[in-house]
């Protein structure tokens, strides 16, 4: 009535490895970033300008440290003037976005700052094997404003 097991029952059956069966591994460094753009509560700001391009470099490894930082103004140019509302929000004034530089050259010195660090501004990677990935607060940061001036001003998406 009941047979002894064959080894084939103890070792269950074969199945073909599959990708998640590995646990992913964990991103090597973070570049957060939380951009700054034209803003009004009176009128519709159209199209979106960044006005600040930050970043802050962060190394995963345990325990998590602050690396670097990044900052600079980008002065808009199809909205060159700041609404009040836009500074009172954001703490940028009028002087500082006057003072940047074209959001093409923010870009520039942008990738440049992360090559600095080892990381090639594209891809995901970094030297030596390494893996970083890009953190925003929201989607509107990078789908909304960083996409939409890139597209509209003709700029190479970084």
């Amino acid at each position: 009535f009941m047979k002894a097991p064959t080894e084939q029952d103890v070792r269950g059956r074969r199945r073909a490895r599959k990708a998640f069966d590995v646990p992913p591994k964990p991103f090597d460094w973070l570049v957060v970033m939380d951009f700054e753009w034209t803003c009004d509560n009176t009128r519709r700001v159209d199209p979106l300008e960044i006005i600040e391009f930050p970043a802050v470099l962060v190394r995963c490894a345990f325990p998590p440290r602050i690396v670097d930082e990044f900052q600079v103004y980008c002065r808009p140019t199809i909205n060159p003037v700041l609404s009040k509302f836009c500074t009172d929000l954001t703490a940028i004034t009028q002087d500082m976005v006057n003072s940047g530089v074209p959001i093409a050259e923010a870009i520039a010195q942008h990738t440049a700052w992360l090559r600095s660090h080892g990381l090639s501004g594209s891809g995901g990677d970094a030297a030596e094997g390494e893996t970083f990935a890009i953190v925003t607060w929201g989607d509107s940061d990078v789908q909304q404003a960083l996409e939409t001036e890139v597209k509209g001003k003709g700029i190479e998406r970084p």
